[in-house]
């Protein structure tokens, strides 16, 4: 499928389901005793200005401050498979725990940016700080002089979980 084209210097904002955070969350709990985050790539629409993440899987990386290791049959693999199911939903970014952004996000960046044509990079921050769950999401833009690039920018852009009434009357329960 195309890359969904959104027009450059757009407001654009990003809408989460919870379902997405719930299955980071579960990775996060689930990831190796050695692996300090967890990466993985999202999948919803783009609506006008709006992405909507409705879906997400994991994909299996090992990273240094110089270096990712991105598994990219098992990232194709999972998303040929999501295709059959949701074939509407397309790459629109990807994500990470932790609470801040890390040096080898650029480089997960570039990656992404071959799969969608505007991918998104929200963080979803694990460590509960105040005991506060929190996310936010972020473009990229790559800062050049001439023909030399210098880095890439992450620029923090509106992020909100939607919640439908199911998963209000779910959390209200819960609280």
């Amino acid at each position: 499928m195309a890359p969904i084209l959104l027009p450059v210097g757009a407001n654009i904002s990003v809408k989460v389901h919870p379902v997405v955070l719930f299955a980071i969350c579960d990775a996060y709990t689930r990831r190796k005793e050695n692996q300090d985050r967890v990466i993985g790539t999202l999948l919803g629409v783009v609506v006008d200005n709006t992405i909507e993440v409705k879906n997400c899987y994991v994909v299996p990386h090992n990273e240094s401050s110089e270096q990712v290791m991105v598994d990219v049959v098992h990232h194709k693999t999972m998303f040929d498979l999501h295709q059959k199911v949701a074939p509407h939903e397309v790459i629109v970014g990807w994500f990470a725990t932790g609470s801040e952004l890390y040096n080898s996000d650029a480089l997960i960046q570039e990656f992404y940016s071959k799969e969608s044509a505007y991918p998104v990079h929200m963080v979803v921050d694990t460590t509960l700080k105040e005991e506060k769950f929190s996310i936010a999401a972020y473009t990229a833009r790559t800062l050049a002089l001439g023909d030399k690039v210098l880095a890439t920018e992450f620029v923090e852009i509106p992020c909100e979980t939607i919640f439908g009434d199911i998963e209000r009357v779910g959390g209200e329960c819960a609280g």
